[in-house]
């Protein structure tokens, strides 16, 4: 199995916090995981040392994606595969 570690950029997630607030952003991350048909998403809160947040992490156990996939799905980030999909890959 290939992994690839994929990262929404910080501009990604400025655009989504702006359009409704930082959990807001986080909340479309999540359900991201669940469009992947994911039983378990877990948000993840890395701190710094002051305990401002720097980092979120979402974990999720969903059906995930090809190396092939990724450049396809991920390249023109916010144009998502889900606008035209009827229901997610597995699960349905």
């Amino acid at each position: 199995m290939v992994k690839v570690r994929l990262e929404a950029s910080r501009e990604h997630v400025a655009e989504l916090a702006r359009m409704r607030d930082p959990v807001g952003a986080v909340e479309e991350l999540g359900w991201n995981a669940l469009d992947a048909d994911a039983g378990r998403v877990a948000v993840v809160l890395e701190r710094n040392d002051l305990g401002g947040v720097e980092r979120v992490r979402i974990e999720d156990d969903g059906t995930g994606m090809s190396a092939e996939q990724c450049e396809e799905y991920f390249r023109p980030i916010g144009a998502s595969w889900k606008k035209s999909a009827q229901a997610s890959p597995v699960k349905k």
